[in-house]
């Protein structure tokens, strides 16, 4: 059986009864997948977004999300090759529409 990262942190985080703020009630799968789907449709409509502007976003869109939260999403999808973050251009993207430059820099390593 293969466990996914967002699998593994999502029983570590249960294990450690270490919940996020947007994790407070039984809906939290629910938020989880508002949050999920918010960044995705906030990158797809604006592939380049800055970080604090894309987290203001979702905040604006998800009831009770902070920003901290939205980041910790991020880095999730991040990790499991969802997303891209261009740390010099602080730009977000959906992870198969990043810029020209970038999958060169990627073709090179």
């Amino acid at each position: 059986m293969k466990v996914t990262n967002r699998q593994l942190r999502r029983l570590i985080r249960e294990a450690m009864e270490d919940q996020l703020p947007y994790e407070d009630s039984d809906s939290s799968v629910h938020t989880e997948t508002e949050i999920e789907n918010s960044i995705m449709r906030t990158l797809e409509n604006k592939p380049g977004i800055g970080g604090m502007t894309l987290a203001q976003r979702v905040m604006g869109e998800v009831p009770g999300v902070d920003r901290d939260s939205v980041f910790s999403f991020l880095d999730v999808l991040l990790e499991d090759g969802l997303v891209f973050f261009d740390d010099e251009e602080d730009a977000w993207y959906i992870a198969n529409d990043t810029p020209n430059e970038v999958d060169k820099e990627w073709d090179i390593l």
